[in-house]
């Protein structure tokens, strides 16, 4: 509604469905979907609207998202009397008990049961040290399928600015990120290995796009129509190790430059 009707009747689009979120669940419920959804959904049309790149706008709405969502989150937490990373721990335990009831219903076996248990307790040592970095990483995922919906429903009217996904690159200096957050997050100090932690969470998946940038610019050269194309990504995100093998992919296009077109000797 934004690209198609302007920045007034997208504000009122969001208006609209943050009223009937409040009557129909709860306040609470619509502040998340404003939080999470709401805010990214009208900031992201109007930074495109402006002619800014698709890949900036989406970055600059991911940070305001970002800046908006964690102090609110950490002033939540504060009103249930607990920290936010107190939190976090709480409702992955909640969550790890009702899944061990349920799968002792199932009439599993101790073996399994105590496997399961050990993966609940791997989960209450690494989600509370890399929640940050998960947040950004669940809100940016949230913000690309909203790119991804606006390119696609508006291409015909409104012209998108910036390079075709199949061109996309992260830019280089990003890279540097990556190496020194590899080597922090073998440091003997913990604070430092958290801080890497979360920048490998957050980094990572941008070199992931990259790698599936560099398999959709091959598979465009080959012609593959659009199912085997979109069967090809289901199969890179879904089967791992595949999703590690697209990032590897994609931090070495930064050298190996996968796309540049291969000139022919005569």
């Amino acid at each position: 509604l934004h690209l198609r009707g302007g920045r007034i009747l997208g504000a009122a689009a969001v208006a609209a469905s943050f009223a009937v979120m409040a009557i129909l669940l709860s306040p609470a419920a619509a502040f998340q979907y404003l939080l999470l959804f709401g805010a990214g959904s009208w900031l992201l049309p109007y930074l495109m609207l402006r002619g800014m790149r698709w890949d900036r706008a989406w970055g600059t709405t991911l940070l305001a998202e970002v800046v908006a969502t964690i102090p609110l989150l950490i002033y939540w937490a504060r009103q249930q009397g607990e920290t936010l990373t107190g939190l976090v721990r709480s409702y992955i335990d909640q969550e790890v008990q009702k899944a061990l009831v349920l799968y002792k219903q199932a009439d599993l076996s101790a073996e399994e049961i105590d496997r399961i248990r050990e993966g609940g307790q791997l989960l209450l040592e690494v989600v509370p040290r890399i929640y940050p970095g998960l947040i950004v990483t669940s809100l940016g995922i949230s913000l690309l399928v909203l790119l991804a919906l606006l390119v696609r429903t508006t291409r015909s009217k409104i012209e998108v600015s910036g390079p075709p996904f199949q061109q996309w690159k992260t830019p280089e200096p990003l890279v540097w990120g990556v190496i020194g957050a590899g080597f922090a997050a073998f440091a003997p100090w913990p604070p430092l290995q958290t801080v890497a932690f979360n920048l490998l969470v957050v980094l990572l998946p941008l070199y992931f796009m990259q790698g599936m940038a560099v398999v959709s610019c091959f598979l465009l050269r080959k012609g593959a129509p659009g199912f085997v194309r979109g069967l090809v990504y289901v199969l890179l995100v879904a089967v791992n190790p595949l999703p590690m093998v697209v990032t590897g992919v994609g931090l070495f296009d930064l050298w190996a430059d996968f796309r540049k077109p291969k000139i022919k000797s005569t």
